[in-house]
């Protein structure tokens, strides 16, 4: 029988300066290269995009853009980074790191924290091997099963080799350009992990990072493009399959990373499944590099 009494919340969110003490942390401890300096920077400059066009907290079409950072309710991030980062879309998001060398501190607050939704069937977003078995023995505790793990590598590009790509070359009857709001439509008919709330998404990140697109003059119509994800990479890439091996993947990835590397002080990235070895050729003959592997763990939900 329950005595009415709440355990506190093991987490705590961290404020905005904070999250930037933070980022400043994973940037000397790791370099502009992690994946988890990488999330961290990118939803401070995507916090700073909302605020400029004046979008509302409240406002739902944006949910996809912002993610809250957590920490110990009775740790010193400052000690061993450690966080916790949610995310609530269709499905819950949940990335999470620490360099406590028994991750003791990171595995509590995973275990005890009432914010996870373990049982609706969260996304474990870019767990690294060190402490994978350690998680997995908590979703087992927590009585829910892995749907699926899938791993992709991370691949980087440095800033001054992407200055020095040679520009691409746009063939005759094509043009290359920035995408616009009514360009999301087409790009989201075509986008295999299409969901409710998904042409939001692309609409919001036309709006607030960089994207490219390839063009046919003679009718505008839209053939290839490339986006940017929640790590401040390189995310969705398409080219429609009439117009695939003529080049255009490349030349959209050398575009978008050359206007990376002109306004931004980081290397390009982009997570590639490890199956995906097309995709991994492309970025190995642009100059890209295989750094390390994490997994991306699907959890199922319990009814």
């Amino acid at each position: 029988m329950s005595n009415g009494i709440t355990k506190p919340e093991i987490l705590r969110p961290l404020t905005e300066p904070e999250l930037e003490e933070l980022l400043q942390l994973y940037k000397q401890k790791y370099g502009i290269d992690s994946p988890q300096y990488l999330l961290i920077y990118n939803q401070c400059k995507w916090n700073e995009k909302l605020k400029e066009l004046k979008i509302s907290d409240q406002n739902k079409k944006w949910i996809s853009f912002r993610r809250e950072f957590y920490t110990h309710a009775k740790g010193d991030f400052r000690t061993y980074g450690t966080y916790i980062c949610l995310h609530q879309d269709l499905i819950q998001s949940v990335t999470f790191h620490t360099w406590q060398p028994d991750f003791k501190e990171l595995l509590e607050c995973l275990d005890k924290t009432e914010l996870i939704c373990w049982q609706s069937g969260p996304l474990l977003v870019n767990v690294a091997a060190e402490y994978s078995k350690e998680l997995r023995q908590i979703i087992a505790n927590k009585g829910v099963t892995i749907q699926r793990a899938r791993s992709s590598s991370l691949f980087v590009l440095k800033r001054e080799n992407a200055l020095n790509l040679d520009p691409p070359v746009i063939p005759d009857g094509y043009e290359l350009r920035q995408l616009q709001q009514e360009d999301a439509e087409l790009v989201h008919s075509h986008w295999p992990n299409k969901k409710e709330g998904s042409l939001d998404y692309l609409k919001g990140l036309i709006e607030i990072d960089t994207t490219f697109g390839v063009f046919k003059k003679a009718d505008n119509s839209l053939i290839a493009w490339i986006f940017r994800n929640e790590f401040s990479g390189l995310g969705i890439l398409q080219v429609l399959e009439s117009e695939q091996r003529k080049g255009f993947g490349t030349i959209v990835v050398k575009a978008i990373s050359y206007a990376i590397a002109k306004t931004e002080s980081i290397n390009i990235t982009a997570w590639i499944l490890l199956e995906n070895v097309k995709s991994q050729t492309l970025f190995r003959n642009i100059g890209f590099e295989a750094r390390l592997v994490n997994q991306w763990i699907q959890l199922n939900k319990i009814e």
